[in-house]
């Protein structure tokens, strides 16, 4: 991917970590949300070590992977 776009996700899924940190102990709906946003800054830094890595490491991409999935499902249920 271009880098220009990795570093826009990155640095935009970081700001809004960090603006959902305290609203995520107080709304279940901050949470939720806060672990989607966490998932796709996951799969964002490890689609770049993937791509660098000689072993292709996989564990940053299944753990994004999780976290949206248990994003969607606090989401859903």
């Amino acid at each position: 991917m271009n880098e220009k776009i990795i570093k826009r996700i990155h640095y935009i899924s970081l700001v809004a970590i960090i603006l959902l940190i305290i609203p995520s102990g107080l709304n279940p709906f901050y949470f939720s949300i806060f672990f989607l946003v966490l998932g796709v800054n996951m799969i964002n830094g490890g689609l770049g070590v993937y791509e660098q890595s000689k072993k292709k490491h996989i564990v940053p991409i299944i753990c994004g992977v999780v976290a949206i999935g248990f994003g969607i499902y606090r989401l859903v249920f």
